[in-house]
């Protein structure tokens, strides 16, 4: 019988060559099966969140949201599935750095891969990951800063605030501080209680912006300053109002003094930011710099003259025309509405400068979103705000005394040496011994005889 003959060395090369090759084709195939498995996943998870989303952004009349603020409205339940990490949402903390912006650009992606995604701070375009649906992206900030979101329009911790006891940390301010404020009336400063103060927030950039005379004013977001160029209020994020060679005022012992941009730059660091509007007239002084809110359309309500006071705005507010009624704004509490002149928008509106559902937009997004809120000081349900007098010793430890409840009646006492009562945060003069309702705080200065 013939023996039988084995495979050669070569053969059994040959035959282990081909099986690594089946092998190896045979797992890409499994492996690209399994992403594209976790792809298509996480795309239908995004998709299902942004499906939940529109709902809550067209009730509630906003452009972006975040997924932990749809948690927190009650929208999500745990188990519905974080497109970030496969896991459910309530084992996630990474909700703050995932959400969704309204845009009738996008249109739905015809496959699962994420895409780029691109936005404009300060003049800097920023990438990110995203999926793309009709109306809506599904973003994924990770390492970028939550305002972009929110359109954030802040300033950076230690950034200092002049207020009538010096100068305080803007993180430090309260609703019992007493702001040093550029009255547009008077053309000087006077003194305002905050009227809306933003919770503490925290972003992975900033712009840090220097001028002529060393001041630096660091600024998450977009945030108003005074552009002498201009005659009017410009954000710091306008790259074409807003840059090296503008000048801008700042206040220096008392009186408005011109310096200009020399520098303009993004710093990628953590840091923690804040917000305060001052009753009236919505501007504070920060590092001696005149900064207001970011939406200037509001600031910039009427023309300025050379020294930071409004033109025509009398004639303007004799027009019933141009002013809201409370019932046409009763979603503002009443403490905003009189204390933001918020019946004066009606202004801008009937100009074409912004529509009401804008407006109604930018207050849901701030001042109505109590997430993003510091409430005002509350006794029993009540909110109470500070009413004091330039002759009143106020100081840290007896604040409490000067304290009213919203909707009080506040008597002005009677002086002999005194002619009128001023109260900047209504532009009204009021002869001693008048009785004032009390909706905000409220600092009267006197008017000698």
């Amino acid at each position: 019988m013939k023996d039988k003959k084995g495979f050669t060395l070569i053969e059994l090369l040959a035959v282990i060559v081909i099986l690594s090759v089946i092998l190896a084709i045979a797992g890409t195939a499994v492996i690209n099966s399994i992403n594209n498995s976790k792809e298509k996943t996480r795309f239908l998870a995004a998709s299902d969140i942004v499906n939940i989303a529109q709902a809550y952004m067209i009730k509630e009349g906003i452009d972006e949201i975040t997924v932990e603020e749809l948690v927190d409205a009650g929208y999500l339940e745990s188990d519905v599935t974080n497109p970030l990490t496969g896991e459910n949402i309530s084992n996630s903390s990474d909700l703050t750095l995932q959400g969704i912006i309204k845009d009738n650009n996008a249109t739905k992606q015809d496959d699962y891969e994420l895409k780029k995604c691109t936005n404009t701070i300060s003049g800097t375009e920023l990438e990110y990951d995203c999926y793309q649906f009709d109306g809506y992206y599904y973003v994924f900030l990770e390492g970028l800063a939550e305002d972009i979101m929110n359109g954030d329009s802040c300033l950076v911790e230690g950034t200092k605030i002049k207020t009538i006891d010096g100068y305080k940390n803007i993180e430090d301010i309260r609703y019992d501080d007493l702001l040093a404020t550029w009255s547009y009336d008077l053309g000087k400063i006077v003194y305002e209680y905050p009227i809306w103060i933003e919770k503490e927030d925290v972003s992975d950039y900033y712009q840090k912006t220097t001028f002529s005379d060393g001041t630096v004013l660091k600024t998450v977001g977009f945030h108003g300053v005074y552009s002498y160029d201009l005659n009017k209020f410009v954000s710091v994020d306008d790259k074409d109002n807003f840059k090296v060679g503008t000048n801008v005022a700042m206040v220096d012992n008392g009186d408005l003094k011109k310096i200009t941009v020399t520098d303009i730059e993004i710093i990628e660091e953590r840091v923690k930011f804040y917000h305060v509007e001052s009753t009236r007239y919505y501007n504070i002084i920060s590092n001696n710099i005149i900064t207001t809110d970011g939406y200037v359309e509001l600031t910039n309500l009427y023309d300025f003259n050379s020294n930071i006071t409004w033109s025509g705005n009398e004639e303007i507010l004799k027009d019933k025309n141009n002013l809201y009624s409370y019932n046409e704004l009763n979603m503002v509490p009443y403490y905003l509405y009189k204390g933001l002149r918020m019946k004066e928008a009606k202004h801008l509106v009937n100009n074409n400068v912004i529509t009401k559902e804008e407006l109604i937009n930018i207050l849901n997004s701030t001042m109505l979103n109590e997430t993003e809120t510091l409430q005002p000081i509350m006794k029993n349900g009540s909110r109470y705000w500070m009413v004091t007098l330039e002759t009143d010793k106020m100081n840290d430890k007896n604040k409490g005394k000067y304290l009213k409840k919203e909707g009080s009646t506040y008597v002005l006492p009677k002086d002999d040496d005194v002619k009128y009562w001023y109260n900047s945060s209504d532009n009204t003069y009021y002869k001693p011994g008048s009785k004032v309702k009390v909706y905000h705080g409220m600092h009267f200065t006197k008017i000698e005889k």
